[in-house]
């Protein structure tokens, strides 16, 4: 496997987890978050995947913000384990609601109505959301009511392997919301991992659909391939 390392003039630290540095992209899309190269912020501002048609942001959710990146081709890290430890077992809970706190103050996103994470789990039972610990921990760090009010209305496969439109597709329609008359103009949608942005998309589809005017997503890491990383100068190759 080969070994990578942070080209830390294009990244800026956001954290740690168990003492390994946390790294954010200094140049990102201005929609998704993906890590870019500098000079498209003075062209579009956006990655490749939102210049193309079917995209998850743009629609129901307006932006998703990302704090950290997650590469999911690359060897096993402590940041992978914990996410796989907060999943199973709800730890790091506040080193994360650590990081989410600092999205909500950087992104301007303190004036927001609710914060709702996505449903997780199955269409019966819902008892296995993680996300929502970290929902109720963000929401009394930074003031704003978290709702517990989102549901799948029907099962979906695991989006793992499936590309972009495949993943729209998948879960399209599938998610909906308790409430059909909220009074609200801005909501955040909170998750651990985006990868394509259609669980997001989803999720506020369901909150717009049900009165909310604007939704964003904050997540604690947006999942990127090895190959972007490098191509954006995130990363760099470690020659022998």
């Amino acid at each position: 496997m080969a070994e990578y390392e942070i080209i830390k003039e294009n990244v800026t630290k956001i954290g740690e987890i168990d003492g390994r540095n946390l790294w954010r992209p200094k140049y990102r899309c201005q929609n998704c978050s993906k890590a870019i190269q500098k000079q498209y912020l003075r062209t579009s501002g956006e990655c490749y995947h939102c210049n193309e048609e079917d995209v998850a942001v743009g629609n129901y959710i307006s932006k998703v913000f990302a704090m950290t990146f997650y590469a999911s081709d690359a060897e096993y890290t402590e940041f992978e384990e914990a996410i796989f430890d907060l999943k199973d077992e709800l730890e790091y809970v506040s080193e994360f609601t650590d990081i989410l706190e600092k999205g909500f103050n950087e992104y301007s996103l303190s004036n927001s109505d609710l914060i709702v994470v996505p449903p997780s789990g199955t269409a019966e039972s819902d008892e296995q959301n993680h996300m929502k610990s970290i929902g109720e921990s963000v929401s009394e760090r930074v003031g704003i009511p978290f709702r517990d009010i989102t549901y799948k209305k029907e099962d979906y496969p695991s989006q793992k392997g499936l590309g972009t439109e495949e993943r729209l597709e998948n879960v399209k329609g599938k998610i909906g919301c308790t409430e059909t008359d909220i009074e609200a103009d801005n909501a955040v949608v909170v998750d651990d991992i985006a990868t394509s942005c259609a669980t997001l998309s989803a999720t506020a589809q369901a909150l717009v659909e049900s009165g909310v005017d604007n939704v964003k997503g904050l997540v604690i890491a947006r999942d990127e391939d090895l190959s972007n990383l490098q191509y954006a100068n995130v990363l760099a190759e470690v020659k022998e």
